[in-house]
């Protein structure tokens, strides 16, 4: 193929990848924790291979994007699993604060989180070794830090016009079929508020585990 031709191909109109209409690959579902196949691009195409073993009937993950939660609900309508990475901001009339933290299973939380995004093509880590990871990162925070996220995250959760409460009634009181948008993104900010009241009770636990060692 000329450049030109190639490149008519691989134009944005894949909703997975935005570079192009793939067979078999657009139709892999994303996993930001349990991705395992990579690509590369080569003369000839596309190439999508496997980044570690898939056993026979064992799910093949994509990573649609590596940014934020927020972004992949924005862009594909549904709330990930895990690991879910979120950011917020609190504005003060001095200034404005990000924080970011990244929420795994069993309540593990990596608290103001490096920005690091996962490529397709790196190294799939398993569960454990996420997990284990996270609560190091987030057991060396220093307390300033720590009380600073908890501070700042309940203050956004108080400010929000509905509580975790709420919105699981709303969810109860409403059916899907009858209003699939309002009962999405009722259920993506349900989430986000229950993985920030997680978050903090890390941050919490956390300083008073560090304050009794």
């Amino acid at each position: 193929w000329d450049k030109f031709t190639r490149q008519a191909l691989l134009y944005v109109v894949s909703y997975s990848t935005n570079l192009g209409v793939v067979p078999f690959y657009d139709l892999m579902n994303h996993h930001r924790g349990l991705h395992n196949i990579a690509l590369s691009f080569t003369d000839d195409g596309l190439e999508v291979y496997a980044s570690k073993t898939i056993r026979p009937g064992e799910q093949i993950w994509n990573v649609y994007v590596s940014s934020l939660s927020s972004d992949i609900f924005r862009d594909y309508g549904f709330v990930e699993d895990w690991p879910r990475r979120w950011k917020f901001l609190q504005s003060s009339w001095w200034k404005t604060t990000e924080h970011t933290f990244e929420l795994f299973p069993d309540n593990i939380v990596s608290i103001e989180c490096n920005p690091i995004e996962v490529h397709e093509s790196d190294e799939p880590k398993d569960l454990e070794t996420q997990q284990r990871e996270a609560t190091k990162h987030t057991n060396q925070l220093p307390e300033a830090t720590l009380k600073a996220f908890a501070d700042n995250a309940i203050a956004l959760l108080s400010s929000l016009p509905t509580s975790i409460e709420e919105d699981k009634k709303l969810l109860l009181d409403s059916k899907q079929d009858d209003d699939p948008a309002y009962f999405s993104a009722v259920k993506y900010r349900l989430q986000f508020k229950q993985d920030i009241q997680t978050a903090i009770n890390v941050a919490k636990a956390t300083l008073l585990r560090n304050k009794d060692l």
